[in-house]
Order: structure tokens, then sequence, then C-alpha cells
């Protein structure tokens, strides 16, 4: 075995001298024209052109090799299976305990950056709780108020109020936001109409809508409050599907009679030859004209009755179960009405109407009517 001239140790024989032999020239050339590409650029040479050489000379030295490697069968592998860690059993505390998934709410808000709700617009929201006596229109009008005026310019009128509407609802209504499904929701015009189906539904709109055809005014009800009411009654049903023609007629078909002569006089004779925006102008103007104009028992819807309007007959219901009463009393104490003497003797056991003097004096009487002339 060949040794070392400078250590003295044993070489190691290569059997493929040659391919070795051709290796190492390639590698040489390789440093070669890296040396006269440093030398032709000042540049970074290019490194990923001198590793794809190298990695192809380092590929084709190793198919060389591994052709003369001879071949084992699978068959005669030897397959010594892996020892595999044994699974963790978990605690009992461990498996009564669930995992915490926060559900996703029904509203898909849109993309957005850098966007957050303000202290002072939660705060000037209103507040809806899902009562039967809230006004559900009411409500949709104030919070579109605050919405649009604490509005930042860089975002749309929908992605606020979205945002917006979770901080407004409270207590039942709150829970029917929740107890939608998840992702139903994509814009405010479907919020707000889910919104009004569950509380305001089409037979509370019937309702509404039969109350305003059939409106009357109250007897002694002034005109200003009979046209507050009617108005009122209106917005409340915004969806109603009643033309404003027919509103003026059924406000003044309600009217009693003396105000709708007053109102014919003053439109000039009919009502019906005016146009809707006329009418509206002259029952405004007489409205306002009714709250100074009036007395104050025509103020009241029900005003308490004069002296000359007092009931009589629930008095004399009172007086004769009073007498009653009294009655029964002096028969339970067993109390004898007091005698009194004659009024023409003044003798006791007998009336004044059954004296015996009076008897005598009406038999004398007769007496001498028997006589003739």
């Amino acid at each position: 075995m060949p040794r070392s001239s400078r250590t003295g140790t044993p070489l190691e024989l290569d059997s493929e001298i040659e391919k070795t032999a051709k290796r190492l020239r390639k590698q040489a050339k390789l440093r070669k024209k890296q040396q006269a590409s440093q030398t032709a650029s000042s540049s970074n040479p290019p490194i990923i052109d001198i590793w794809q050489d190298l990695s192809s000379s380092e590929t084709e030295t190793e198919s060389e090799s591994d052709n003369n490697i001879p071949h084992t069968p699978p068959s005669q592998i030897n397959h010594t299976p892996m020892a595999e860690n044994p699974p963790l059993e978990r605690t009992l505390r461990q498996s009564a305990t669930q995992d915490v998934t926060q559900q996703p709410l029904c509203i898909t808000y849109p993309h957005m950056t850098n966007f957050e709700l303000k202290s002072g617009l939660i705060h000037l929201l209103p507040q809806f709780w899902g009562v039967e006596n809230e006004d559900p229109h009411k409500y949709l009008k104030e919070f579109h108020v605050v919405c649009v005026g604490m509005k930042p310019h860089d975002v749309s009128e929908d992605q606020i109020k979205l945002r917006a509407l979770p901080f407004s609802l409270l207590d039942s209504a709150k829970e029917w936001l929740y107890d939608l499904p998840p992702g139903s929701v994509t814009t405010w015009n479907g919020l707000a109409r889910l919104f009004l189906d569950n509380y305001f539904p089409e037979t509370k709109a019937s309702s509404l809508r039969r109350e305003i055809i059939g409106i009357k005014q109250g007897k002694k009800e002034a005109l200003h409050t009979y046209w507050e009411r009617f108005k009122k009654l209106c917005a409340r049903c915004s969806q109603h599907g009643i033309s404003d023609y027919q509103l003026f007629r059924y406000f003044c078909e309600g009217l009693t009679p003396m105000e709708r002569r007053l109102i014919n006089a003053s439109s000039g004779g009919s009502l019906i030859d005016q146009t809707q925006t006329q009418i509206r102008a002259l029952i405004e103007k007489m409205a306002e004209e009714s709250k100074h104009t009036q007395g104050e028992d025509e103020w009241y819807v029900d005003p308490p009755r004069g002296v000359k309007e007092v009931n009589t007959h629930y008095l004399e219901n009172q007086i004769s179960e009073l007498t009653k009463a009294v009655m029964q009393l002096t028969k339970e104490k067993g109390v004898e009405p007091t005698v009194r003497a004659c009024g023409i003797c003044l003798q006791y056991g007998h009336p004044t109407d059954m004296c015996p003097e009076l008897q005598e004096d009406q038999e004398q009487a007769k007496a001498m009517g028997g006589f003739t002339g």
C-alpha cells in the first residue's frame, strides 16, 4: 500500500481513478472560468450559473457511480419497523373542557382598513328594546340621522350602519340579531327589511291601515289635535299604500259637521276642487289658528261636564240604596216608631184623622144636609 511522502500515513486506493480525475478536471475548469469572470467585470459573478455547473457535474458523477453499484431487489431489503410514539392520554378534566369557538355573526362586513367606531357615535345611537309599544319606523329614522351625521368621509353609509346596529339593539332585539343565520346579511337594505318583517309584520300594518281609513274627530276634539293624531298615525305605517288624495279624503270625512263646513267655506265653497298642496296648506293654517282661538274646554278630548250635565240617575240610585240601608238597620235594632198625640183632642191611642170629635162633626153635617128647605 503506498504511503504519503510527508506524513507516512497509508493512502486509500481509488478504484475509479479515471472518474475522479475527470471530476477534478471539471472543477479546475470551473475555477478558471470563475477567476476569468471576476477579472473581466467588477460586478459580482453569476453565482447561479456556477452552482448549476457544479450540480450538473456532481449529478453526472453520482449517476456514473450509481451505475456500478449492485442493485438489490425489494424482497431482500430488511424492513425494520420504527417504534411509533404512543398517543398521550387526556385527563378527565381535559376531556370535559370544551374548546371555545367564536360563532360568526349574521352580518358579513365589507373589507375595510383602519376603521373603528368612535365612542361618541355609540353614545348617540338610539336604543331599541324590542317591546310591543315601540315604533320601529321612528327608530330607523333616528338611527339614520345619527349615522349620516357622524359618518367619516371615506366610509360608505352601509358600512357604518352595519357596524353600528349591534351597539344600538338591547335585550330581545339583540337576541333576535344573534339568532339570525351566520353570513345571511350583506347589505343594509337586507338587514332593515328583516328588522321590519320581525317588528312590524303585515298584520300590524293592516290594523293601522284600517285605523287610518276609519279615523274620526272627537266631539270636543280640537282641529289641531285631530290633525296631529292623523299625521302620527300615517307616520307609524309608512307602507300603508294609500295615496295622498285618499288620505286627505279620509281626514275630511272624519271631521265634525261644523269643522267640515268651516274648511269648505275657507276653501272657497268646496274642498274637493283644491289640489293636494292647497288642501294641506289650508289644513295646516286652520289647525294653527285653532290653537289660539278655541276655549280651554275645547282643548280636551273629553272635557269635564258642567253643572247642567250632572247625571241625576246615579244620585237617585245612591239615595235609594241609602234609604234601604237605614230601614234594614231599623228593623235589626227593633226600634218602634214613636206614638204621637192627636192633633185635635191631644190624646193618645188614635191618629188625627180618626179622632172621635171629627167623626161627630161629620155626622151632624150629614143630618143637617137631610132636612128639606
